[in-house]
C-alpha cells in the first residue's frame, strides 16, 4: 500500500508531488497539524483504547476536520465527532 501510494504522488499532481508521506505508530508518536490526514483501515485494526488514543492524535492534527472512507471508519470519526 505504502509503495502504491508514493508511486501515485510520484506521477501525479504537482500538490501530490509535493506532499510528504509521514509514517508513524499512532499510538505512541506524536502527530503534527496537516492539510489532510489518511488512517485508512488501521482505526478497524486496534483495540478500543490504542482507537481512543489514535483518534485524537488524528483529530487534533487535521484541525478537527474528518471524512469516512470505510462504513467502519465513518461509525469511529462520527462517534468522536459527536463526543
Amino acid at each position: 500500500m505504502k509503495n502504491l501510494g508514493q508511486a501515485l504522488m510520484r506521477e501525479g499532481a504537482p500538490a501530490l508531488q509535493r506532499a510528504v508521506w509521514k509514517t508513524a505508530d499512532l499510538t505512541k508518536d506524536s502527530i503534527e497539524g496537516a492539510d489532510l490526514v489518511i488512517a485508512s483501515y488501521v482505526l478497524g485494526e486496534m483495540t478500543d483504547a490504542e482507537r481512543k488514543i489514535a483518534l485524537q492524535k488524528l483529530w487534533n492534527a487535521a484541525g478537527d476536520a474528518a471524512a469516512r472512507g470505510t462504513r467502519n471508519a465513518g461509525r469511529i470519526c462520527a462517534a468522536k465527532r459527536d463526543s
